[in-house]
């Protein structure tokens, strides 16, 4: 009971897990406003960043809850996550560096987690997936070369101290990220395995089966022969009678509904004797049955 609470929980928030890229940016949307809202604390009690960032900081989360419902319950995956990372690659990550250390500070890091993010759930998007991936490459160079030539632009740390408790804290965010992400992309791996054997088996009925009458067809049946040969078993042939003049006097739909019913009673009198129905051709049809006839007949009459 506690599971299916849970599940239907993360349902509602996340969505699907059947659509795991939604799922994925759903999921690191929402634990992105939770870190925004415990960095901005966290800047202002270490003061590891302005007070202005901190603001600022919490300022992007109703813009991110906005992103979130967007695409959760109004349709809008893909151009909410891509106005998402452009906002994140262009506005977030810069105002990040300038604000927290530069290039002594976690910006990179989180750099690094938007690029995975980026190559793992927008792999649907082509063109607008190598252009985000290319500024998340391209940007930090940027910052690199400003911060190189103008490095009172960029806030210092008040101390070491300071500096190492603010990497450690963005390390573990970085960790949480990028599990979200794998076990996601592990979930999308799965679902495209369960549907190849999903798959496979409909094409292995499809080669077994008798499409009409859903008995197994001639090839299968010929097979059923050759694994048992050496065993003892008996066949049972079957033939409608006058079923040609039937076709031609009702018609080929209804000769295709007698061939359906009469399957049907076959695969009602195979299924209790372990017997296999199959469908030889035209209106013949055959019943393999592993035991021989005097076991057979003991079975069918209890004598």
């Amino acid at each position: 009971m506690k599971n299916d609470y849970w599940e239907r929980c993360s349902a509602w928030w996340l969505g699907s897990r059947d659509k795991p890229f939604e799922y994925t940016h759903h999921a690191l949307l929402l634990v992105g406003i939770g870190l925004h809202l415990v960095a901005a604390v966290f800047n202002l009690a270490l003061e590891t960043a302005e007070a202005n960032y901190a603001i600022s900081m919490l300022l992007l989360v109703p813009l991110y809850l906005f992103f979130w419902y967007q695409s959760r319950w109004c349709g809008r995956f893909q151009i909410m996550a891509v106005a998402f990372n452009s906002l994140f690659v262009l506005f977030n990550l810069p105002l990040n560096w300038f604000f927290n250390g530069g290039s002594a500070g976690p910006t990179l890091m989180f750099y690094l987690i938007g690029l995975v993010y980026i190559t793992v759930v927008l792999r649907s998007l082509g063109r607008v997936q190598r252009a985000l991936q290319l500024l998340f490459l391209s940007v930090p160079v940027l910052l690199l070369l400003v911060e190189q030539q103008y490095p009172t632009w960029v806030y210092p740390y008040p101390n070491e101290q300071v500096r190492q408790w603010d990497l450690v804290f963005s390390y573990f965010v970085t960790v949480v990220c990028v599990l979200i992400l794998v076990n996601n992309y592990g979930r999308r791996y799965q679902l495209e395995r369960d549907r190849a054997t999903a798959l496979a088996e409909q094409l292995r009925l499809l080669a077994e089966r008798d499409t009409l009458t859903g008995l197994f067809n001639r090839r299968a049946m010929e097979q059923s022969y050759q694994v048992w040969q050496g065993q003892p078993f008996c066949v049972a042939l079957m033939d409608l009678d006058h079923f040609k003049r039937l076709n031609d006097t009702f018609g080929h739909a209804y000769g295709d509904e007698v061939l359906k019913r009469f399957a049907e009673l076959a695969q009602k009198v195979a299924t209790p004797l372990q017997a296999v129905a199959g469908r030889h051709g035209g209106e013949e049809f055959v019943l393999l049955l592993y035991r021989d006839w005097e076991t057979m007949r003991t079975i069918v009459t209890g004598k």
